[in-house]
């Protein structure tokens, strides 16, 4: 199994990146296009075999570390033969289900 190389980036280096598309190591990706930085996890879907991006956030919004805790669950779910895309999709789904009414149930209320 080869070994995965982790952590190359820093707090400062990230802050300083110019253009281009970084590697941190354990598929976790920063795209720097202007002002703009992005994280990114990319894999391999375990259900299709095809390579896959998945977005983590903004730079701003989420750093470094969390980038990269982000990424270590996606690599568990990914080594666990769960595509980590689609379960984020259903765990948004179940939410949705548990908080919201119908659209049945608002029409209701406001015709009432």
């Amino acid at each position: 199994m080869p070994k995965i190389v982790a952590n190359r980036l820093t707090v400062r280096t990230v802050a300083s990146l110019t253009d281009g598309v970084y590697c941190d190591g354990g598929n976790l990706w920063l795209t720097v296009k202007g002002n703009t930085r992005a994280w990114s996890f990319r894999y391999t879907s375990p259900t299709t075999g095809k390579a896959r991006e998945m977005g983590i956030g903004s730079a701003r919004e989420v750093g470094l570390a969390d980038a990269r805790i982000r990424a270590a669950a996606a690599r568990k779910l990914a080594s666990d033969g769960t595509d980590p895309i689609d379960a984020r999709r259903e765990k948004k789904a179940e939410r949705r289900k548990e908080v919201g009414l119908t659209f049945e149930q608002v029409a209701t209320r406001y015709i009432k």
